[in-house]
């Protein structure tokens, strides 16, 4: 990978007007996915009309119709996850807590670096102030978008937890949030909040988290797991109006020219409505294999964005969707893989299934076609299990060439899935524990308190720990009965593995936590800038030489251990995300944005056997 610091002016005149702009390139992101193919998570317009997408790796796309863009690469390899504007400025949050503003959009200046220990995935402006939100209840405000102050939690959950900040919207009046413990938070300045509970009409027992929210039409309308989509006139009340589980919706947004919603979903589906109550979907079928992650107006221009570098452009009025750019055709991501001891495979967007039968060099892949995103897989009893959004189960006993879909009437999102001990127990939003004892034929469920988004569950012969969001913690020894225990952080913990002594969880922003029992949890500084996406341990087929446990997180970034207290970074030769990774017949392999697979025998020289970055 070459290591060396780009610094390109570009002058170009591809707009009615010509753009004068900065392009930072830093250390190692001259290898990353070419702009337009990078997944892009928010979007907003400026009062003279220019839109600035932002997204994967420090991305900045900007554009006046939609079909001509320019980039911007800002100093950072990190997320950004959400961009407003105010008048003719932007301002663009992102993981560890960065902050870029721009006074017109050309030029980008980082006001807050990437080095918090929280990630900022929503701001907002109403007019006067901007404010910022995301995980462990960070609230940040400011008057000019440079200088920003970061509020100390004053409210009490309801919960008896630190939650995340899901979404934000200003209505008029008030700043309305919603978390993922089912509460919202309101502040009329940005500075002074307060939390409610919030009540949802729920179809199951085990309820539909709220994931965005938009206000428009003097009511609250907001999207939730399986396709749902519910109003409220004071955000506490809500009522479900409609269900569209193919769209899975991403996100919901009001326009002003139209007078109307539109929401946003997987496979570039999206639905409109003048109301809020009754809905149409204006694309009949999918038109790519990405979601729209969210869109943005500006009079008669409408523009929606997504993964692998959608774009899309609605035509005023008559909701006639022209694909600007489907996205990239090695965009897809791989979310984990695993191993029945002779073949690798590995799940991901859009229903993708990988399969390797040689060690993992060469991948064979196949889509199925009536699944959304799987995000998760573990292999025991004869049967690989895969587990999605909407409750999706699926399971495959030969060698992952056929699947078929328990039913199982869960319309949660599942998070992840582990098999040890005889059965399979899968985790997910609002605190769902689902296990089974016949390799995912059928199974049985639980709920903990407090309903926080669980990720990965372990077992070390007679204990069994889950993690989740927000730093929680549940242990059982019979899978049916949990107990929750104190982590000694509030960072959201993403997975969790015994190496033979201890149970090691790792997270965001850098969280390492270990424990002798599952209940005694001590942290250790891990030093590192990352979130962590997945930690695997080596078993008795280990040679010694390299690391025992690996550690992966985003762009590319991989930790090695021998005692999952003292751990060294590791060249993956990925620079894009890796989201899991399996050790199986003596090598590691791990897989992740824009179907990368990299593979070692020792974890400390790596081979990437698939994708480009």
């Amino acid at each position: 990978m070459k290591r060396h610091l780009v610094i390109l002016l570009v002058m170009c005149m591809l707009f009615t007007s010509c753009f004068s702009m900065l392009v930072i390139q830093a250390e190692g992101l001259e290898d990353l996915p070419a702009p337009q193919d990078r997944y892009l998570w928010s979007i907003a317009a400026n009062d003279n009309g220019l839109f600035a997408a932002v997204g994967d790796y420090g991305i900045v796309r900007l554009t006046e119709n939609g079909m001509d863009w320019k980039d911007i690469q800002l100093p950072t390899d990190s997320q950004l996850n959400s961009v407003a504007s105010r008048g003719i400025q932007f301002v663009a949050v992102g993981d560890f807590g960065a902050i870029y503003t721009s006074e017109e959009g050309y030029d980008w200046k980082e006001v807050m670096p990437p080095k918090f220990d929280y990630n900022l995935t929503s701001v907002v402006s109403n007019g006067k102030v901007f404010v910022a939100t995301g995980s462990n209840g960070a609230i940040l405000y400011s008057e000019d978008g440079y200088n920003w102050v970061k509020i100390e939690r004053t409210y009490t959950s309801y919960k008896e937890t630190i939650p995340n900040i899901t979404s934000l919207v200003w209505n008029g009046s008030v700043f309305y949030s919603l978390t993922d413990v089912g509460t919202s938070l309101i502040s009329e300045n940005g500075i002074d909040w307060k939390e409610n509970e919030i009540y949802t009409a729920v179809e199951s027992k085990y309820g539909f988290s709220l994931k965005n929210v938009t206000w428009g039409n003097d009511k609250f309308v907001a999207t939730g797991e399986k396709g749902t989509i519910e109003v409220s006139y004071d955000g506490v009340y809500w009522k479900p109006v409609f269900q569209d589980e193919k769209a899975s919706f991403r996100n919901i947004v009001w326009s002003e020219s139209e007078n109307g919603f539109y929401a946003t979903g997987t496979r570039g589906l999206i639905s409109f409505s003048k109301d809020g109550f009754a809905w149409e979907r204006i694309t009949k079928e999918s038109i790519s294999p990405y979601a729209i992650e969210d869109m943005a107006t500006f009079k008669d221009i409408f523009i929606g964005i997504g993964g692998g570098g959608l774009i899309t452009r609605i035509k005023y009025l008559e909701h006639s969707v022209e694909v600007v750019h489907a996205g990239a055709n090695d965009g897809y991501q791989l979310y984990d893989v695993s191993c029945d001891g002779k073949t690798y495979v590995a799940v991901g967007t859009d229903g993708r299934i990988r399969r390797s039968t040689d060690g993992g060099l060469t991948w064979s892949y196949f889509n199925l076609t009536t699944i959304d995103d799987l995000v998760d897989i573990d292999y025991g009893g004869g049967a690989f299990v895969a587990v999605g959004p909407g409750g999706t189960i699926i399971r495959s006993t030969d060698g992952g060439k056929n699947w078929y879909s328990p039913v199982t009437g869960y319309g949660n999102n599942i998070e992840g899935v582990t098999y040890s001990n005889g059965k399979f127990i899968a985790v997910g939003s609002n605190g769902l524990i689902l296990t089974s004892n016949n390799a995912g034929v059928t199974w049985s469920d639980n709920v903990v308190s407090p309903p926080v988004k669980l990720n990965k569950a372990e077992f070390n012969g007679s204990v069994y720990v889950v993690v989740g969001n927000n730093g929680k913690i549940f242990t059982s020894t019979d899978g049916i009965n949990w107990t929750e225990q104190i982590s000694g952080t509030t960072k959201n913990l993403t997975s969790v593995v015994w190496d033979g002594n201890k149970f090691i969880a790792v997270g965001s922003n850098g969280a390492i936590i270990t424990s002798p029992d599952g209940i005694t949890w001590s942290t250790s500084v891990s030093g590192f800038q990352t979130n962590f996406t997945d930690i695997t341990v080596t078993d008795n087929t280990w040679i010694s030489g390299g690391y025992r446990i690996i550690a992966t997180g985003l762009s590319g970034k991989t930790y090695g251990s021998n005692d999952g207290i003292h751990w060294f970074p590791v060249a993956s030769q990925v620079s894009t995300n890796l989201n899991g990774t399996v050790w199986c017949n003596g090598k590691y392999v791990s897989v992740g944005c824009h179907e990368c697979i990299t593979i070692s025998k020792d974890g400390s020289i790596w081979t990437q056997v698939l994708g480009h970055y």
